[in-house]
């Protein structure tokens, strides 16, 4: 049981650096954009971000590092609710 303490920092960092790696690769973009494959039907902004983005909407750098953690948890859980 010792040993708990450890996985969750871990986890922790590994949480951590996948984030930067998914910000670096999606890039951040302030004001929203349209997709790139479904144009601005699906419009983006910040790292990615599309629930509830207007073309037109901006996004400040330190929202969507927060937004992009939420997206990143949601996709998780969903990925955890698909397999039950």
């Amino acid at each position: 049981m010792e040993k708990s303490p450890r996985i969750a920092i871990a986890a922790l960092a590994l949480s951590a650096s996948g984030m930067v790696y998914i910000a670096q690769r999606e890039g951040y973009q302030e004001r929203a954009y349209p997709d790139p494959v479904h144009g601005s039907d699906v419009p983006r902004v910040g790292f990615g971000t599309t629930q509830g983005v207007k073309m037109g909407d901006t996004l400040p750098p330190v929202r969507a590092l927060i937004r992009l953690r939420a997206d990143a948890a949601d996709a998780i859980v969903q990925r955890d609710l698909a397999g039950l």
